[in-house]
């Protein structure tokens, strides 16, 4: 069975896992059982373009996952390093290019994208090995995240993705109001 090391994780999971049809996306809720002595994130509804019935049971790892991470310091068995840099550039995207005249809503939630970007990008940093320029090829294991590390390898070096941590990290702290 498959594992996720945080709740936050299962769900990301079950949003970004595509359906037989292609369609990506699984707004059914979740909740959580127990699986003997574990803790699992199960979760059962129809895909809304084609209505095949999708389910999925995700065991929980034991360790605790800090607020607004989303997962520990292990690298993900779900999503590899291709996955993540895809919902990195998500969050970035939903990001205004400009903070002149936004009201505190639309800060907050730039804020908020920029800081769930840092965290997928942090994810990518989990899978390479101390020291390493790179991510090992073993952190790209399915075919759209191998598919965007071979689109641009540049963008997976250690010295890159910290880069753009910091300009996110300074640009979410110019979105707090004086």
């Amino acid at each position: 069975m498959l594992q996720a090391r945080s709740i936050a994780e299962a769900r990301l999971f079950m949003s970004l896992e595509p359906c037989a049809c292609g369609h990506r996306g699984f707004e059914h809720p979740s909740k959580i059982v127990a699986h003997g002595e574990r803790l699992a994130a199960v979760a059962s509804g129809y895909c809304e373009s084609c209505g095949t019935m999708r389910s999925f049971e995700l065991m929980l790892a034991d360790a605790r996952v800090p607020d607004g991470a989303w997962g520990n310091a292990e690298p993900s068995t779900l999503i590899d390093a291709g996955g993540w840099l895809a919902l990195a550039d998500h969050f970035g995207a939903q990001v205004p290019a400009s903070i002149e005249r936004l009201d505190r809503d639309v800060r907050d939630q730039a804020r908020a994208n920029l800081q769930r970007g840092i965290a997928a990008v942090g994810e990518i940093l989990k899978f390479f090995p101390a020291g390493a320029a790179e991510p090992p090829r073993s952190a790209f294991f399915t075919p759209r995240g191998l598919e965007i590390y071979v689109a641009d390898r540049r963008r997976f070096t250690r010295d890159r993705l910290q880069v753009l941590i910091e300009a996110w990290r300074e640009l979410a702290d110019s979105f707090v109001e004086n």
